[in-house]
């Protein structure tokens, strides 16, 4: 019994990590599509030193 709640539990969490994941990566993507509309050209590109 213990583990079939166990399981239930699971089941009633993952969904949810996953609706937050999702609306998590959505929200990231439109604040880098209105970043990029007004002109703000970002992070400089970065370039690794050292040897080729």
């Amino acid at each position: 019994m213990s583990s079939f709640l166990s399981f239930l539990s699971l089941m009633l969490v993952l969904p949810g990590l996953a609706a937050a994941a999702a609306y998590g990566a959505v929200a990231v993507s439109m604040w880098l599509e209105k970043r990029q509309g007004a002109g703000d050209p970002g992070p400089a590109p970065h370039r690794a030193t050292g040897r080729a």
